[in-house]
């Protein structure tokens, strides 16, 4: 099961089923940033996400599982990106 917010607006956490929801990919972002040595910081994003959210039925969330894909890590600094999916 997934969903996606109409442009007007979101839905409220009590008009959702209950049980597992998809994590969606091309919906979910999954971001860092980094201060390097003190001086600026280094942003970056994993395009590698999947996983679910189980809802209980008063629609609250009861847990869930994310997996990160490491190696879809992105500086948009190539150098950088492959030094950081070395071992």
């Amino acid at each position: 099961m997934a969903i996606k917010a109409s442009n007007h607006e979101p839905p409220r956490l009590t008009d959702l089923p209950g049980g597992p929801w998809r994590v969606l990919p091309q919906e979910s972002d999954v971001a860092f940033r980094v201060r390097k040595m003190g001086l600026y910081f280094v942003k970056g994003r994993f395009a590698g996400v999947e996983g679910r959210i189980d809802f209980g039925h008063e629609g609250l969330p009861r847990g869930g599982q994310v997996t990160i894909d490491a190696t879809s890590v992105s500086t948009r600094m190539p150098p950088r990106d492959w030094h950081l999916r070395t071992p």
